[in-house]
């Protein structure tokens, strides 16, 4: 597991260092054959929401060009768009999470809300089992089991 700091002190947005970057380069570079799980807080892609992507990840491209040299198995988690997002970055797969508190409208228009709404959606839990699986778990349980 490797998590990568994406804070930029003072600012919504999100950007990976020079440091951050060559540091997941090196880590990578030494993984051999085990599966990674790359952890970020801003989404390494643009998700639509153009309030949230005015403040997502400033240098996506600089995280594409590491990842792009690197063939092993890969997962990207991230969160800061409350949402479950699955996207391809450099051929591996990245996917954003609900947030169990509060989510945002998925409303492209140009002249969208800008604001959260008091929605929990669950959270996703991430597993091994001879492969990456991605579990949603909601934020309630429903009535049931009931037979089928």
């Amino acid at each position: 597991m490797i998590g990568l700091d994406t804070l930029a002190e003072g600012q919504g947005a999100g950007k990976l260092s020079s440091d951050s970057l060559s540091f997941l380069q090196n880590a990578l570079s030494q993984t051999g054959n085990a599966p990674v799980l790359l952890a970020l807080h801003h989404p390494p892609f643009a998700c639509g929401i153009r309030f949230m992507d005015k403040i997502g990840l400033t240098n996506r491209q600089a995280l594409r060009d590491v990842l792009t040299g690197f063939d092993g198995t890969l997962r990207i988690v991230c969160g800061h768009i409350h949402s479950m997002i699955v996207s391809d970055i450099a051929g591996h797969i990245a996917i954003s999470a609900p947030s169990p508190a509060s989510s945002f409208a998925y409303d492209l228009r140009l002249d969208a809300p800008v604001g959260y709404m008091a929605q929990g959606d669950g959270c996703l839990l991430h597993r091994w089992d001879k492969g990456f699986q991605s579990i949603r778990i909601a934020p309630a349980a429903g009535s049931g089991p009931f037979p089928f």
